[in-house]
């Protein structure tokens, strides 16, 4: 049997910053390393333009949410990658921010063969100058839940004490999560 494929999730209410981030995190990866599957809930996708130059293989799904209207083009991306006669190290999947982490975990926990994708773990960004709004939804606080590390994005733009409400909030939701600081693309712990 072989390895079981790696798969990152990334996450994040409507413009966290996850784009940038996963840009940014290329920057410092072999290109052939790594595929990324971005999600657009729209017909016409623009992050994976962004990203194309740095990963090995971008895949867009447009159209619908990979938790679920297009929950089966995410298996099926993902089956094609482990599939692949020399599959890359690491996949990250970049949703939309209008996903819910629940159904992308369970695409890739019972979608493919068995063994065939492991999941590393699921960062989610959220706007730091933000939070109070991105946390009076739903959505956004699921997948806050869902977060093994949180990154708090535009950390640059606040001031210590925003740092603080925001790290407190996360904490409310998810005292679990590891968090970082990231400041355009750019995390530290």
């Amino acid at each position: 049997m072989l390895a079981p494929l790696s798969v990152t999730v990334v996450t994040g209410f409507l413009g966290a910053g996850k784009t940038t981030l996963v840009n940014r995190w290329l920057t410092g990866v072999t290109r052939g390393d790594i595929a990324v599957i971005v999600n657009e809930i729209g017909d016409v996708g623009i992050d994976g333009e962004l990203l194309a130059a740095r990963a090995r293989t971008v895949v867009e799904i447009t159209g619908g949410c990979v938790c679920c209207a297009t929950q089966a083009e995410l298996v099926r991306a993902l089956d094609d990658l482990a599939g692949a006669p020399v599959p890359p190290k690491r996949v990250l999947v970049e949703t939309s921010g209008a996903a819910s982490p629940a159904g992308v975990l369970r695409a890739i926990s019972t979608g493919g063969r068995d063994g065939a994708f492991a999941l590393d773990g699921v960062i989610t960004v959220v706007d730091a100058t933000r939070v109070d709004a991105v946390c009076k939804h739903d959505l956004a606080l699921e997948q806050i839940g869902y977060a093994d590390v949180v990154v708090l994005s535009r950390a640059s733009a606040c001031d210590r004490a925003v740092i603080a409400h925001a790290t407190d909030m996360i904490a409310l939701h998810n005292g679990a999560a590891v968090l970082a600081e990231g400041a355009r693309g750019i995390v530290s712990a």
